[in-house]
């Protein structure tokens, strides 16, 4: 009950801040301030929140914490391995990644070593490069103490929050002509900072949500710069797009797949703007100079771990998914489909709070989730794409149109990619950070198009609607009961439970 008058309280504020328009600025800050401070609550105090202050020692805690911190201690001894097996007998194992979940239940102390990497008797963190380039090491190296998981995952939680306003404001400008109203805009805050799944990392920041985080920041910033690319001297542009979206696949190797898009998207702009084939090919060469030269510095890095310019270390990782011996198969894509679009979700013992499900017949993960349609039901709109894009090609906006056409294929990627290698929580993120920013966008294209005054009272009384449900069952969500099964090993179980208690 109290959560649900919490989320009437901010409609409320809403529709203050709509009545004095005149000070509208104080109200976005204000409603941003929510956000952030939210941001900064859960990721300071839920879990593990003795680690959340750098400290003089690598705190390691279950399951994938802190991972990035031993390879810091690796790389400033000269090494790029965490630990080989003369300390850790049981993996001189021959069926070592068949046998690990038995050699865990023996000892479940264990498990912090799952997900890293065993390959020629050595354990290697499989997660990419990036996030220690930027944080980690320099930290280290400025500081001497170990920079923690929670505060990276903060930092880029909230980069990512304030980039996402940002990408929404200058593209509503240019599919709208008329004035959103302040009350809307300032809901939108709100549910870009509550409903793109961020909070579900922040709420579990071990590595793989660092990896993810900033993967996803840094792939907003190319997206966000790109949309200022109009191919006349902007050769630091170029390069810095191309910087960012090469550092991203230093997080998320898949994200290599998106490398092609903003090269057609350079030719189809160049092309337009009437650019000579030589300029066209030379505007692609900036572009692609960082993805190369990072490309070999993460294929150096690979061939010394694993001896492969393409391994990054999947098929060693020690967990009980078999991944060894994984292969692709449609059963995979479609159970994961099904889960991550239209799982919908239960009700817990603590009515009328909500609960994930247990999705089952994955052959990796099976994680608690629950589909996106029931996270933000407002991602139903981009549905309206194809006509948002035509109205693109017909006002001869190219930036616009690029930047739905990448948004929609990158949604679609991750949805693909995220079906089939496994039903994972944190994978939601990849799908919705992104969907919610193109489903907003949709919202105020339709609402400009409404011809009178009745049309556009039902579209801001649907968006309040849509508002509540979202923030109440995404809050929900992250404190529910089965949810609680990610802190088991948390030394602040007590105060997830106050807060849960509180909500409820």
């Amino acid at each position: 009950m109290i959560l649900f008058l919490l989320v009437i309280a901010l409609v409320i504020l809403s529709f203050i801040a709509n009545y004095f328009h005149k000070y509208s600025l104080i109200f976005i800050i204000i409603s941003a301030i929510i956000v952030l401070s939210c941001y900064f609550f859960i990721a300071r105090y839920i879990h593990t929140p003795d680690s959340f202050i750098p400290a003089k020692q690598i705190q390691i805690y279950p399951l994938l914490g802190n991972y990035y911190n031993l390879l810091t201690e690796s790389f400033k001894q000269g090494n790029m391995y965490i630990v080989d097996d003369t300390e850790l007998q049981f993996l001189k194992d021959p069926n070592i990644y068949k046998t690990f979940p038995y050699y865990v239940n023996k000892n479940s102390n264990l498990i912090i070593l799952q997900d890293l990497s065993y390959y020629n008797n050595k354990l290697y963190i499989y997660f990419g490069l990036t996030p220690l380039l930027l944080f980690y090491l320099p930290f280290n190296f400025v500081t001497n103490l170990f920079l923690s998981d929670n505060i990276v995952v903060l930092i880029s939680s909230s980069y990512i929050f304030i980039i996402s306003l940002f990408i929404i404001k200058n593209i509503s400008k240019k599919i709208t002509k008329t004035k959103i109203p302040i009350f809307i805009k300032f809901l939108t805050i709100i549910l870009v900072g509550f409903c793109n799944y961020s909070l579900f990392l922040l709420i579990r920041p071990h590595t793989y949500e660092v990896a993810i985080s900033l993967a996803g920041s840094l792939l907003l910033s190319s997206i966000f710069l790109f949309n200022k690319y109009n191919s006349k001297k902007q050769t630091p542009l170029l390069f810095l797009i191309g910087l960012l979206l090469s550092l991203s696949v230093g997080c998320r190797p898949q994200y290599i797949l998106f490398i092609p898009l903003f090269i057609a998207a350079i030719i189809y702009i160049d092309s337009h703007n009437k650019i000579n084939t030589k300029n066209i090919v030379l505007n692609n060469f900036i572009f692609l100079i960082p993805c190369l030269c990072y490309g070999v510095i993460l294929g150096i890095y690979n061939i010394l771990r694993f001896n492969s310019f393409f391994e990054f270390g999947f098929r060693y990782q020690l967990n009980s998914s078999k991944l060894s011996t994984w292969s692709f198969n449609f059963q995979d894509l479609f159970i994961g489909l099904k889960y991550y679009l239209f799982q919908y979700p239960i009700l817990s013992s603590n009515f009328p709070i909500f609960s994930l499900a247990i999705p089952t017949g994955h052959s990796t993960g099976n994680e608690l989730i629950v589909g996106i349609f029931y996270i933000f039901p407002m991602l139903l709109l981009l549905f309206f794409l194809p006509q948002i894009i035509n109205y693109c090609l017909k006002i001869k906006n190219k930036n616009t149109f690029v930047f739905f056409v990448i948004s929609i294929i990158i949604i679609l990627c991750n949805l693909f990619i995220s079906s089939v290698f496994g039903m994972t929580q944190r994978y939601v993120f990849e799908i919705v950070y992104l969907g919610i920013i193109v489903a907003i966008l949709s919202f105020y294209y339709i609402y400009d198009k409404l011809s009178n005054n009745f049309y556009k009272n039902i579209a801001n009384l649907t968006f309040i609607l849509l508002f509540v449900f979202s923030i109440y069952i995404n809050f929900s969500l992250l404190f529910c009961n089965n949810n609680a099964a990610f802190y088991v090993f948390s030394n602040n179980a007590e105060i997830y439970k106050k807060v849960l208690s509180f909500l409820s």
